[in-house]
């Protein structure tokens, strides 16, 4: 999880905000877990199982676009976890899921 980088570079036609993601790690992970403060505080994790070791790639997700505008919001790298707070990063449910059942 801390091997990946991002930003912001752009909102797409829809609405969406657009996330380059670096995989700098030498692990695919599912999904990367993101905050997200503004006019609405929460989180979102992006998708970003496609994107390989050593890849760079553009993803779209929603952001709470149907209560605010991606003007409105601010992403933000969230701290890294500590055991007790794995359960808050999506990457994390992910990998447990896929062990759980191997």
């Amino acid at each position: 999880r801390s091997q990946f980088r991002w930003r912001v570079v752009g909102i797409a036609a829809s609405g969406d905000l657009q996330f380059e993601v670096h995989n700098g790690s030498e692990l695919v992970l599912p999904y990367l877990s993101i905050g997200i403060r503004g006019k609405i505080n929460g989180g979102v994790y992006l998708p970003i199982g496609e994107i390989q070791p050593g890849e760079t790639r553009v993803i779209e997700c929603d952001c709470y676009k149907d209560h605010v505008s991606a003007e409105d919001v601010e992403a933000y790298e969230k701290p890294e976890p500590g055991p007790e707070d794995r359960q808050q990063y999506w990457e994390f449910k992910a990998l447990q899921g896929k062990s759980s059942t191997t």
